[in-house]
């Protein structure tokens, strides 16, 4: 019976990692197109991609575009 247990524990895990990745692939398709215009704003103020950068940028959206 613990190789039952084991089976069915490992099937469980595969069931739940594939839960995750459904939900992150999900994830960055809903948010593709904010995580372009995050790039593009990098590019344009030379800044590196980094927390700091996406600060500045939700600042810089929300102060001159009004979201």
């Amino acid at each position: 019976m613990g190789e039952l247990i084991n089976v069915r524990k490992f099937q469980d895990d595969i069931a739940t990692e594939n839960a995750i990745k459904n939900q992150v692939h999900k994830k960055l398709e809903m948010y593709e197109g904010d995580f372009k215009r995050f790039e593009l704003y990098c590019i344009q103020t030379h800044r590196s991609i980094s927390f700091d950068a996406l600060e500045k940028y939700l600042y810089h959206t929300i102060a001159n575009e009004g979201l």
